[in-house]
């Protein structure tokens, strides 16, 4: 009879941590989707003490590194990718590394990662590449006008 009362409580216990976690990471994702991304990050890294985190998890807390221009967005893709090799966000990834580098006129490290998107025919990463290509070319042009 014990028995049965510490698996119903230990039962209960681990569904009230799971649903947690679960509903922690929801609000995470909306607070993210409302450009909160400060709050969302605190959210994120306060569930990622339990070591558990998930791909999704991961890359959600790059993204909001990206867009908060923290440092430590180029580092949390670069964990994502070393601990997730074969993740849905690789895409995603790369174009954001891209223009992470783009801004910290890392122009090289920038083309290779637009380079090393599968899905380079798709007209908006062609755009990108493009732009990018040609306001390189524009800055080393005036760069060496100004010279």
């Amino acid at each position: 009879m014990k028995k049965k009362i510490y698996l119903a409580l230990f039962t209960l216990f681990l569904s009230t941590v799971l649903f947690a976690q679960d509903s922690s990471e929801l609000s995470a994702q909306s607070l993210f989707n409302d450009g909160k991304y400060s709050a969302a990050q605190a959210i994120i890294n306060k569930n990622n003490s339990s070591h558990s985190s998930s791909a999704e998890l991961m890359y959600l807390n790059a993204k909001c590194s990206k867009e908060l221009f923290l440092s430590d967005a180029v580092l949390l893709y670069d964990m994502l990718n070393e601990n997730f090799p074969y993740h849905e966000f690789k895409e995603d990834v790369n174009v954001d590394l891209a223009l992470i580098y783009y801004r910290e006129k890392k122009y090289a490290e920038s083309i290779t990662h637009f380079l090393s998107l599968s899905e380079l025919s798709t007209s908006i990463c062609l755009n990108w590449l493009m732009l990018i290509l040609v306001l390189i070319l524009w800055k080393m042009h005036n760069f060496t006008f100004l010279s």
